[in-house]
């Protein structure tokens, strides 16, 4: 479950991006000109509504409370499938790197 302060952190992160790097956002949203994915679990799908909500903002057709939006899609792999996002549970040299630190660790505090 993403909080509150969770969703306004992406939606202030994706706004200061905006302001850092204002021409990244140069043409009209389209599926196919900005991809936006997350993993299958709903907190991440919350970060990246409230993350692609900022960014297109004032963007759209559609009226809200002070202003215009550009509904976006996200697109989800399940798990079993999601090699980019899940990249922790299918590369071996990172669980490999992960399970040495961690032995390094526990014979320390030993």
């Amino acid at each position: 479950m993403l909080t509150y302060s969770g969703q306004v952190e992406h939606y202030n992160l994706a706004q200061r991006m905006l302001q850092r790097y204002p021409s990244v956002m140069g043409q009209e949203y389209a599926p196919y000109t900005y991809e936006m994915q997350s993993t299958q679990l709903s907190r991440t799908g919350r970060s990246g509504v409230s993350f692609g909500f900022s960014l297109f903002q004032e963007k759209g057709i559609l009226p809200y409370p002070g202003g215009s939006f550009a509904p976006f899609y996200i697109y989800t792999n399940s798990i079993d499938i999601d090699t980019q996002l899940h990249f922790f549970d299918v590369c071996p040299v990172y669980v490999n790197y992960v399970d040495v630190r961690m032995n390094e660790l526990f014979w320390n505090i030993m």
